[in-house]
C-alpha cells in the first residue's frame, strides 16, 4: 500500500494515531510530519509472539532502574539492624516494578501521539512504531500495570495505611501525570523533578517502610543518590531530543536551559549524587564510596557531551544508552558497597 497523508486538523487523525486503523485497515503507523500533514505507512510482516512484544513493551531490561534502588533500600535497613517482613517487601517491590512499566507505557503512548517518537527515533520501546501494538493497546497495558501495582501494594497498605497511601497517591499521580493529561509534567519542564522523586526518595522510603516499618532519614539520602543518577538518564535523553521536543511543542528542562547549559545540568546531577554518597559513607562506612570506581566511565560520558557542538551531533546518538549503563554501574556498585557494610 502507498503512504497516506492525513491533515493535522483532520477529524480522523486522532483515531488513526490511537488505533492504527485507516479506512477499516489496521497496521498504519505515523512516519513523520510534513508541513500540515502527518504521513502514515502500512506496516507489514509477521509480528513476533505476544510474549516477546510484551517484553519489549514493558522495557523489561530497564526495570533495574527501580529494582536496584529497592535492593539498596533493603540492604540499608539490614545495615541499621532492622528486621524485614519478606512477604510485604516482595509484594511492594513487584508493585514498584509495575509502576515503572506503567509510566513507560503511558510515556510511549503520549510521545507517539505528540509525534515525538516516530520510526527511526531513539526513544521509547518502539513497539508502536513497529506496528506491534497500537497506541490504544499500549494505553491498556499502562492501565493494567497500574491496577496490578495497586493490588501488590495492598499488603503494605494494610501494614502502614496512612504513610503508604500518601506515598501511593503521590506515585499514582506521578505515573499518570508524568506524560498524560491533565498534568503532563514531562512536557512542562517538570519531568526531572518527578523522576528524581519517584525513582529516588519516594521509592526508597516506600520500600524501606514496607520492608521494615522505618522511615529513617538515611533512606531519603539514599533515595536522593538514586534520584540524581536517574535524572542523569532523563537529561541525556532530553539533550538528544531538544530540537524534536521544540518542534512538537514539548518543553523539557534541557530544552529550557539550552544544549550548552543542559550539559552542566548533567554534571550537577552526578556531583550531587556523589555528595549524597559521601554523607552516607560518614554514617555507614567507606564501602559506600565504592561507586567511585565508575569515575572513568562517568568522565568519558561528560567529556563526550562537552565535545559536541549541538544536540543532534552523530557522536551523541548513544549518549542516552551510556547514561543508562552508567546508572546500572552506579546502582550495582552502591548495592555492593551497602552489602559489604553489613
Amino acid at each position: 500500500m502507498d503512504n497516506i497523508r492525513i491533515p493535522i486538523n483532520s477529524g480522523i487523525l486522532k483515531n488513526a494515531l490511537n488505533t492504527g486503523c485507516i479506512d477499516g485497515v489496521d497496521g498504519w503507523v505515523a512516519q513523520k510530519k510534513e508541513e500540515n500533514d502527518v504521513i502514515f505507512q502500512h506496516v507489514q510482516g509477521v509480528k513476533p509472539s505476544v510474549f516477546y512484544r510484551l517484553f519489549k513493551a514493558t522495557r523489561a531490561i530497564s526495570l533495574t532502574a527501580t529494582l536496584l534502588p529497592s535492593i539498596a533500600a533493603v540492604l540499608l535497613c539490614y545495615s541499621m539492624g532492622l528486621s524485614i517482613d519478606a512477604f510485604t517487601l516482595v509484594t511492594a517491590v513487584i508493585g514498584v516494578l509495575l509502576l515503572q512499566v506503567s509510566v513507560n507505557a503511558f510515556n510511549d503512548v503520549e510521545d507517539y501521539l505528540k509525534l515525538i517518537d516516530l520510526p527511526g527515533s531513539l526513544g521509547g520501546s518502539g513497539v508502536i512504531q513497529s506496528g506491534w501494538f497500537s497506541a490504544k493497546q499500549m494505553n491498556m497495558v499502562a492501565w493494567c500495570a497500574l491496577f496490578l501495582a495497586f493490588i501488590f501494594a495492598l499488603p503494605a497498605v494494610f501494614q502502614y495505611p496512612l504513610y503508604i497511601l500518601v506515598i501511593g497517591m503521590f506515585a499514582g499521580v506521578g505515573v499518570v501525570g508524568y506524560s498524560g493529561k491533565p498534568f503532563r509534567f514531562k512536557y512542562r519542564a517538570l519531568g526531572d523533578v518527578f523522576v528524581f522523586l519517584l525513582c529516588g526518595p519516594i521509592l526508597t522510603l516506600g520500600v524501606g517502610l514496607s520492608a521494615s516499618g522505618t522511615m529513617a532519614p538515611l533512606l531519603l539520602l539514599l533515595g536522593a543518590y538514586f534520584g540524581f543518577i536517574a535524572c542523569g538518564i532523563l537529561n541525556a535523553n532530553n539533550l538528544n531530543d531538544i530540537k524534536v521536543d521544540a518542534a512538537s511543542g514539548a518543553k523539557t528542562l534541557a530544552s529550557v536551559l539550552g544544549f550548552a547549559n543542559a550539559r552542566w545540568l548533567q554534571v550537577l546531577y552526578y556531583v550531587a549524587a556523589f555528595v549524597c554518597l559521601s554523607i552516607l559513607a560518614v554514617s555507614l562506612g567507606v564501602w559506600l564510596l565504592l561507586p567511585i570506581v565508575t569515575l572513568p566511565v562517568l568522565v568519558r560520558h561528560i567529556v563526550l557531551l562537552f565535545k559536541a557542538d549541538s544536540c543532534d551531533q552523530v557522536s551523541l546518538n548513544g549518549i542516552r544508552f551510556d547514561a543508562a549503563k552508567l546508572h546500572l554501574l552506579l546502582s550495582v556498585s552502591a548495592c555492593i558497597g551497602l552489602f559489604l557494610s553489613l
